[in-house]
């Protein structure tokens, strides 16, 4: 492959993964993302289409994703070798206390 070759195929290999994120976007994430708002937004009182409530959501969803996705992290700092049923429900129990606390927060103020 030569110079020119390479960089004739960039813009089109470079535009595949943006589409590809755009048709999850579209069928997965925004459908989640948007129905999640709604219900905090009601939970809250708050207007489900202020940027500032798409943002609080995505805050929570952040959350949520950083056990998962900072599994090993998480793992050597606690010096757990892997997420038993035990060690999940934890989990799961502290988040459940974060979600509480920010949702009482939003509902106690306007945003």
């Amino acid at each position: 492959m030569t110079l020119s070759t390479s960089a004739s195929l960039s813009p089109v290999s470079s535009s595949l993964p943006r589409q590809a994120y755009h048709l999850v976007h579209e069928q997965v994430i925004s459908p989640l993302h948007s129905h999640l708002t709604r219900l905090i937004a009601a939970w809250t009182g708050c207007d489900a289409n202020d940027t500032r409530m798409i943002l609080h959501t995505h805050a929570l969803i952040g959350e949520i994703l950083a056990f998962r996705l900072g599994k090993e992290t998480i793992l050597l700092r606690t010096g757990w070798t892997a997420f038993d049923e035990e060690k999940t429900e934890l989990i799961n129990q502290t988040v459940t206390c974060h979600i509480d606390l920010i949702l009482q927060g939003l509902s106690q103020r306007s945003l």
